[in-house]
């Protein structure tokens, strides 16, 4: 037994002494000869969406258990690692299943105006301004003394989370804050890239040192394609990555194009982040009006701290990725218009009386355009609408003017709505 332990170690240090050392291109060859995958998972071995109190509580257990043996957070009495960004209704928590006890989590916070933890390290935000929409992969975590070692569950665990985030959350883009040492691991292995090649100290977990990546989900499939060809299967993650899991993977059912899933109820908010922990009660002014906005429904926003409100909006915006088709109209005479040619763009927001839209090309404010909308397979809507502001990184909020699929577009708003504000048996 000890002398694998000495092995173990032994191995790690060589890694980590090739990581410093050696120029990126070799360790993160030698780092890829390292993988040995298993296309065989065995049977009760579940990779899901985290949807109920119980599963929640488990894995964030889990979490806290991990970063206390890493000296990353402080014993806190409650037994369990919660964040704000843990609050936020555009944040998944992903886990690991052994028959009906959670052993693995990981979380996928979306980008939102609260922003995503890895600004408080890196300016991101070329890497907005180049994508539609970007997700943070963060709190990952397995629980000790398991059967499975780390590294066994963590190649399905990225698997399952690259698939979700991509097709479940139409995200185009990941970013991942890190221990440096794991950068040949997310580079070598899966294709991301620096955010800025800068070591930081992370405040966010006890001043730990933090390097960021990224990944545009585009990119890394045709970088694996190419750097795996030709490789074994148990060598070659691109392979791995197109596998079918279906019998271990379980992905939440969409009848629409809608970029959210298992919102907890504010019973659940009230438990996870005022009874348990005191995440709300430590928001500033201006993150609790963000979370408020994000929730808007009112039995939500009463489970949060009070805050003065400057703005507040009169229909509630719910998240989506429907593409679409947009064209301006111009005026040939008194009662004849002309639709100019359409360019395409992502409706990223919708709401009763406006969407908010990422369009390819600059959009005018002020000036009517007819939008396409693919709401679902085989679902669309037309309509009017003005864009009334933009954040100048191709993103523009409009308000409708006419509404040519009125009873679609009320069935999308209430289907999400309901999705939103359903207080089922799952949510308890």
């Amino acid at each position: 037994m000890k002398k694998n332990i000495w092995r173990l170690l032994s191995v790690k240090k060589i890694s980590l002494l090739l990581q410093s050392l050696l120029p990126e291109r070799i360790s993160h060859h030698l780092v890829r000869r390292t993988i040995n995958l298993d296309y065989n998972l065995p049977e009760g071995l579940v990779f899901k969406v985290a949807e109920t109190q119980q599963e929640r509580e488990q894995a964030f257990e889990i979490l806290q258990e991990a970063f206390l043996e890493r000296k990353l957070v402080n014993e806190n009495g409650t037994g369990i690692r919660v964040t704000k960004y843990h609050a936020l209704p555009t944040t998944t928590v992903l886990i690991i299943k052994d028959r009906d006890v959670v052993i693995g989590t990981i979380s996928v916070i979306t980008d939102s105006p609260l922003l995503l933890p890895a600004d408080e390290l890196s300016d991101i935000s070329y890497i907005r301004k180049s994508h539609k929409r970007i997700v943070e992969i963060s709190a990952f975590a397995i629980k000790n003394g398991l059967k499975y070692t780390r590294s066994y569950l963590m190649f399905p665990m990225m698997r399952f989370m690259c698939e979700y985030t991509h097709k479940y959350l139409h995200a185009d883009c990941m970013v991942i804050a890190t221990h440096p040492r794991m950068k040949a691991f997310y580079a070598g292995i899966l294709g991301f890239k620096p955010v800025d090649k800068k070591v930081y100290t992370y405040e966010f977990v006890q001043g730990a040192k933090a390097y960021t990546q990224y990944a545009n989900f585009e990119s890394i499939s045709n970088w694996q394609e190419k750097v795996y060809k030709g490789k074994k299967p148990q060598k070659n993650y691109y392979t791995y990555s197109q596998f079918d899991f279906s019998k271990n993977f379980v992905f939440p059912e969409r009848t629409y194009y809608k970029a959210f899933d298992a919102i907890m109820s504010p019973a659940v908010l009230d438990y996870f982040f005022n009874d348990k922990s005191d995440v709300f009660s430590d928001l500033s002014l201006h993150e609790r009006k963000k979370i408020k906005d994000l929730y808007f429904f009112k039995y939500f926003n009463a489970i949060i701290d009070k805050a003065e409100k400057t703005f507040e909006r009169k229909y509630p915006r719910f998240p989506t990725s429907c593409p679409a088709t947009i064209s301006s109209v111009k005026e040939l005479s008194l009662n004849t218009l002309s639709i100019e040619p359409s360019h395409s763009g992502t409706v990223t927001q919708v709401g009763e009386r406006g969407i908010g839209i990422h369009s390819d090309k600059k959009l005018t404010l002020d000036k009517p355009l007819y939008f396409d909308i693919q709401l679902g397979p085989e679902i669309k809507a037309k309509i009017k609408a003005r864009p009334i502001w933009t954040d100048h990184n191709g993103q523009y909020g409009c308000e409708l003017i006419y509404n040519k699929s009125a009873k679609v577009w009320s069935g999308f708003i209430s289907y999400l709505e309901n999705n939103y504000c359903e207080l089922d048996k799952k949510s308890a």
